[in-house]
């Protein structure tokens, strides 16, 4: 149905029309400045965590297929993909598990993305997704905690680290603009709760 929407009556024509605005530039702007440093950061830690299997290349490369692939053939003009944490951590676990098996990464990889493809599929052809509604806001809470546990042991591990692997001036650097960081952001926290009263 989304499709007769979309491909027969407008051929695609408003997706590009309707994007001419102000506004829409500049929150395509925004969006690729966002997805853009996230992928960047991840493709980080994946290229670290993988001795160099996946890397920035690979989810620039994998981020720009898929996004217009999903834009052209999704029914929805204006997606947002980009690697998140989970995503990130579960490569790493799959090249720890590939690494203790003695099997080949891609080839683990590969096979994972053909059974996550097919479950898709049969998702999308079962109308699966409408059983979402089952979800309390308690399944919410739990994976935000969990993605927020990613980031926090990641940037926590990656500045301790640097302790041992790199000269004193430049950890204590990295220490120093973690905790600018975590200043910052708690600052304009409180400033918005400030706000509110």
């Amino acid at each position: 149905r989304d499709y007769k929407l979309r491909y027969t009556s407008t051929l695609l024509k408003s997706d590009f029309i309707d994007g001419l605005t102000l506004k829409t530039k500049s929150a395509s702007l925004f969006m690729f400045c966002a997805t853009m440093t996230s992928t960047v950061a991840l493709g980080e830690v994946a290229f670290r965590e993988t001795d160099g299997y996946v890397g920035i290349t690979e989810y620039l490369m994998l981020q720009g297929a898929s996004g217009v692939a999903h834009s052209l053939f999704s029914a929805c003009p204006m997606p947002i993909l980009r690697p998140t944490g989970p995503i990130t951590a579960f490569m790493v676990d799959l090249y720890k598990l590939s690494s203790d098996f003695g099997v080949d990464y891609y080839t683990l990889l590969s096979w994972v993305g053909m059974w996550v493809g097919v479950s898709l599929i049969l998702i999308a052809a079962f109308d699966l997704c409408r059983y979402i509604v089952l979800c309390t806001r308690f399944l919410h809470d739990i994976y935000a905690v969990f993605v927020c546990t990613i980031y926090i042991t990641d940037g926590i591990t990656g500045v301790v680290e640097r302790f041992s692997k790199v000269e004193w001036d430049q950890a204590f650097f990295a220490f120093f603009l973690a905790l600018f960081c975590l200043l910052f952001s708690l600052g304009f926290y409180y400033l918005d709760r400030m706000s509110l009263v």
